[in-house]
């Protein structure tokens, strides 16, 4: 069992931005055995973390005692490289990675960014 030795200052935000923001972890490493944190929730804010939860009638069934399934998503990779040219504002560079990922086909998916680049 984990525990949580973490205090939270306050003024730090909403219960749900302190699980999101101070708690969560992005994964878990159990003996080389790497796997996604996830959470089940009962309103959606709690289930955002990591991108990967339900919540509503699913938590309330799962805190019941109903047994619980996910499936995890395919993980699509970005690679960031180079620098922009002048005149290219990062809003430029928002908007054509959003439509190449959109070509690409990438909803219900993992998206990892990596590399650098300079802004």
């Amino acid at each position: 069992m984990m525990i949580f030795q973490i205090i939270v200052p306050p003024g730090s935000g909403i219960v749900h931005q302190v699980n999101l923001e101070y708690l969560g972890r992005v994964v878990f490493n159990n003996d080389g055995i790497l796997y996604p944190n996830s959470v089940v929730g009962t309103d959606s804010h709690t289930t955002m973390i990591d991108g990967l939860g339900v919540g509503g009638i699913e938590a309330e069934a799962t805190m019941l005692g109903q047994p619980m399934s996910m499936v995890l998503p395919g993980v699509v990779g970005f690679k960031l490289a180079g620098k922009l040219s002048n005149g290219v504002t990062a809003t430029d560079l928002v908007l054509t990675v959003t439509q190449m990922l959109r070509k690409h086909g990438v909803v219900g998916k993992f998206v990892e960014f990596y590399g650098k680049l300079e802004l």
